[in-house]
């Protein structure tokens, strides 16, 4: 079955029950049914890329930031609702569109006054860095649960090298946050820090996957991936022909794609696959790739 092109080149796909909502360089928004088939118009609801984002409770949850106005925005947007394009860029060169301007057809919407990073769904909760400020647990409605001190690790600030929180991720002890650069801390439910560490990777942390029966799969931003069973392990490096950007368990084994191919990894075993574009996202057998297009998984 063929599939039309979505006329936009993606970044991410966010997947709930009833849809695949595509996520675009430029910050378009397309909704699919489970089909694949386009809901509506892809739309932009603000003038910005959007950098991260979610599902919970029926709301497509993004963050938007806008660098050069140095501006941003976390915003809930009903699935079930139909999706209108927002203003445009022009909109953010005014002072009053810049204080005023907000995702439209949104159910709730707030300004960020520092960049919004690794917006995450755990259980039906909201997790989310604010640069350099802090860290958030908040509810569907936006209300806050509880915040923390902004992590930071001793031996990584010691080798001064660029350093941010990409990911939030469920751990056996609670809610795991993750650095770039292999800073780890653990909270609890209620937010207070049970434990921190700093793990040694070849290369910078680009995302963090973690499975109940398969451990810990660490994408890295070059050429290689690790594994491992618990937080603070020896890693397992594995070399790839590129990064990955997207990695799912199937059928009790990692499977990915990413820059020109696909792979999968079942017990020790890896195995790769070369593909002609970069896959951007797995939806259930099928590759979405950065030109727009779905192709069947290779691996």
């Amino acid at each position: 079955m063929s599939h039309q092109n979505l006329g936009f080149a993606p970044i991410r796909v966010d997947s709930a029950n009833d849809f695949h909502i595509v996520i675009g360089t430029g910050g378009e928004l397309a909704k699919l049914d489970l089909n694949l088939n386009k809901i509506g118009e892809t739309v932009r609801p603000f003038p910005s890329p959007v950098t991260s984002s979610t599902i919970v409770d029926g709301n497509w949850v993004g963050t938007w930031v806008e660098r050069e106005f140095k501006l941003a925005r976390m915003a809930a947007i009903p699935l079930n609702s139909d999706w209108m394009e927002g203003e445009g860029r022009s909109s953010l060169r005014t002072l009053e569109g810049r204080k005023s301007l907000h995702p439209v057809g949104n159910q709730w919407s707030h300004i960020v006054d520092a960049e919004p990073l690794a917006l995450t769904n755990i259980d039906g909760k909201l997790f989310f860095a604010s640069m350099n400020k802090g860290i958030y647990c908040i509810n569907a409605d936006a209300n806050e649960i509880w915040r923390n001190e902004y992590p930071s690790w001793s031996t990584i600030n010691n080798m001064k090298i660029a350093d941010s929180i990409i990911s939030f991720s469920e751990c056996e002890e609670g809610v795991s946050v993750w650095s770039s650069a292999g800073g780890v801390q653990i909270h609890d439910k209620n937010g207070e820090v049970l434990s921190k560490l700093s793990m040694r990777f070849p290369e910078k942390i680009s995302n963090v996957n973690y499975d109940k029966k398969l451990g810990w799969f660490i994408s890295l931003e070059g050429s290689k991936f690790a594994t491992f069973d618990n937080i603070g392990d020896e890693p397992n490096i594995h070399s790839i022909p590129g990064p990955i950007y997207d990695v799912v368990v199937r059928k009790n084994k990692w499977i990915w794609t990413g820059w020109r191919h696909d792979g999968e990894k079942s017990e020790e075993n890896v195995r790769t696959v070369p593909r002609g574009q970069i896959g951007i996202a797995i939806i259930r057998d099928l590759v979405l790739t950065n030109d727009g297009e779905f192709d069947n998984f290779g691996a």
